[in-house]
């Protein structure tokens, strides 16, 4: 934290120290390397350890809120999801933290 700003970056180079004291203990492609991201695996927990959960919950929500969300058109999604036509994931997990939202934050609609 001591170190001034200028010391730390190099030539424009973020993490020039950083670099330089893990050379040697990184492989230099890891190290220099192009940066790349990790997705999170939501599609997979979909069609595996979050099923009984995703069901359970649209399930509670529809019995509170009939009416509110389009049952068949969700059951659309997942079945294409599931049977890997399309992958719905995205959508299905932004409906799945809807759902729990709304029940954890008791929301009245």
């Amino acid at each position: 934290m001591r170190i001034p700003g200028k010391e730390k970056v190099s030539l424009g180079r973020k993490k020039y120290l950083l670099k330089i004291a893990l050379e040697g203990l990184v492989p230099k492609e890891v190290l220099y390397g192009k940066k790349i991201g990790f997705s999170v695996p939501y599609g997979y927990w979909l069609r595996t350890s979050l099923r009984d959960l995703f069901f359970d919950s649209l399930d509670g929500f529809n019995k509170s809120y009939p009416g509110l969300l389009n049952n068949n058109y969700i059951l659309n999604l997942y079945e294409e999801h599931i049977s890997r036509k399309r992958d719905r994931s995205f959508i299905l997990w932004k409906i799945l933290n809807f759902i729990l939202w709304a029940k954890i934050y008791n929301i009245k609609f």
